[in-house]
């Protein structure tokens, strides 16, 4: 099991081009935008992802992102059986609009049904960590390829539940690996990220569950990790919760941030990403509010950001490159968040679509990067205010439901 290592920030030819893209379309923001908690995603790239390579699906579900590199799997939403698989997208620090291009296709599943697919990847150095879900236990369920699409390892489980790198407790890190957990069992299990031996569980992996009230249940979908403190951020139920990390295989309290429907038991790609702490925002939580699989809900309604440790709702404000809102979808979007460059990915599964944004404080101190730079026109304005729960009905899993 490798050692816990911070990220640094990257200086890369992407940050820098995001940098006087976002500081040359702030100032159309106006003063009232970006302060106090609110905060601003300032979209800088957005990738049409059609003409994926045969064998990848009919949707992207799951998407990876470290600020130079990006992958996307694929579910079936067909209505027959059919493959599914990953690709790179080899143009990830393009700017602006523009088509995906991709690599050659890997971890192609055939005859996938209907509904089933990829419901997770995460990406950690050169190692992408990935779940499939067929409907039951699959050999290389859960696996790791390197960057370059060869196959690592894997092991034989359910991936319906995502899957994340655990960072681990302390310093030096005890208890990292890739993490991941399965419908049934209310543990973490974790996986040594460079063979795949068992480090804990779904036995004896650490509880993530409550044990009474709104918050006990297995219907697990995704996971998110704090790097500096390794606490976790599971889903389930259209819920999300904070394990407060104690030890490498240790919580001392598992809270409440959203409260669970268990109405919502059964719809999948309910996903979240971790925001950590800069200097300009506090830690976030970005999510999908997804009560229901019904087609029409708008973007700006369905994603979400709180406070990662007061649980608010914070004020958020999407600026996309050419003025134009996302069309509607179904509520399933995949988040993926670098902090090395501070951008976040957000994957379309409808609208087949990878926007990247730069999460953005206060549009003063990104303006005065670019200090100097012509003003291009063309970006609009998209606020919308934190809000409660939705009031939506469940209605039947379909295009990615359970």
């Amino acid at each position: 099991m490798g050692t816990r290592t911070m990220v640094p920030r990257r200086i890369s030819q992407f940050a820098v081009a995001t940098a006087v893209a976002v500081g040359l379309l702030l100032p159309t923001l106006g003063p009232a935008a970006a302060y106090g908690q609110q905060v601003v995603y300032q979209e800088v790239a957005r990738f049409t992802l059609g003409g994926r390579p045969a064998g990848f699906g009919s949707n992207p579900s799951a998407i990876a992102w470290d600020g130079t590199k990006m992958f996307i799997a694929g579910l079936n939403n067909s209505g027959v059986t059919a493959s599914v698989g990953i690709v790179e997208v080899t143009n990830a620090t393009s700017t602006g609009l523009t088509s995906a291009t991709y690599g050659t296709l890997f971890g192609e599943f055939a005859s996938t049904g209907n509904t089933r697919g990829y419901s997770g990847l995460d990406l950690s150095g050169s190692t992408l960590a990935t779940a499939y879900d067929s409907g039951a236990a699959s050999t290389n369920g859960i696996a790791a390829y390197d960057t370059s699409g060869t196959f690592v390892w894997g092991i034989t489980a359910r991936g319906g539940s995502g899957v994340a790198f655990d960072p681990g407790f302390g310093d030096p890190a005890a208890g990292d690996g890739v993490a991941w957990t399965t419908f049934g069992s209310g543990r973490r299990a974790l996986q040594n990220s460079s063979t795949g031996a068992n480090i804990y569980t779904t036995s004896d992996g650490m509880i993530i569950n409550m044990t009474s009230g709104g918050g006990a249940g297995t219907f697990w979908r995704s996971m998110a990790f704090d790097p500096a403190t390794g606490d976790i951020y599971p889903r389930r139920s259209n819920g999300i919760f904070k394990g407060v990390r104690s030890g490498a295989n240790s919580l001392s309290a598992v809270q409440e941030v959203r409260a669970a429907e268990s109405a919502s038991d059964f719809i999948s790609g309910q996903n979240i990403a971790f925001m950590g702490a800069s200097t300009e925002l506090p830690s976030l939580v970005v999510y999908n509010n997804r009560a229901t699989t019904s087609v029409g809900q708008s973007f700006l309604d369905v994603i979400e950001t709180r406070n990662a440790s007061t649980f608010d709702l914070v004020p958020q404000t999407f600026v996309f490159l050419d003025g134009s809102t996302p069309l509607g979808g179904n509520g399933y979007y995949d988040f993926a968040y670098d902090p090395g460059t501070q951008t976040l990915a957000i994957l379309d599964f409808t609208n087949n679509t990878a926007h990247v944004f730069q999460a953005v404080p206060e549009p003063s101190s990104w303006a005065m990067l670019v200090m100097g730079g012509s003003v291009c026109g063309g970006a609009a304005l998209r606020r919308r205010r934190g809000r409660g729960g939705r009031a939506d009905k469940d209605l039947p899993a379909t295009g990615g439901g359970e």
